[in-house]
């Protein structure tokens, strides 16, 4: 065998180590973001969960919501839990929206997040109050595509915009 023989065959050994490394990388990539996906399912359902537990285990939110749905006038102690639970629910919210636009939640768990802040929040008449106030710490951009999701889920009426208060 000559040196340009051996040379051609370590070319083509060369070539078939870098295709097998890079079916390697691209294995495991795919394996990452299957299991980052799956991490962000389960920490965005334990967030869900945690936000029905404090529900369940907080009877002034309870009396709060109740009064509010029913149009009874809030105390300004019902009125501050009332603010921090919306604070929380938009702020989970905007962790959903975040997360399906990096590519991390599909757009079926972004529907059921739209779903929940509904029912969570639809017919709350001290939602808007909350939300206006709670906006003013948000940037522009933030805002704006807050206020997209909110009238997609029907909270907010299609001129409605959500500008801090």
């Amino acid at each position: 065998m000559n040196w340009e023989a051996i040379g051609i065959i370590a070319d083509i050994v060369a070539a078939g180590a870098i295709v097998m490394t890079l079916g390697f990388l691209a294995r495991q990539i795919k394996g990452e973001t299957v299991a980052r996906r799956a991490q962000t399912r389960q920490e965005l359902a334990n967030a869900r969960r945690n936000g029905i537990e404090m529900h369940l285990h907080h009877p002034d939110l309870r009396s709060a919501r109740y009064k509010s749905r029913h149009g009874e006038e809030l105390t300004a102690k019902e009125r501050d839990i009332f603010f921090w639970y919306v604070a929380l629910m938009l702020r989970d919210f905007e962790n959903f929206v975040y997360q399906h636009n990096l590519g991390t939640l599909d757009a079926e768990e972004l529907e059921t997040a739209r779903a929940l802040v509904r029912i969570q929040l639809s017919g709350e008449p001290a939602f808007m109050e909350a939300a206006r106030e709670i906006t003013k710490g948000y940037a522009p951009t933030f805002s704006d595509a807050m206020a997209r999701e909110l009238r997609l889920i029907g909270l907010l009426n299609q001129e409605e915009p959500l500008p801090p208060a």
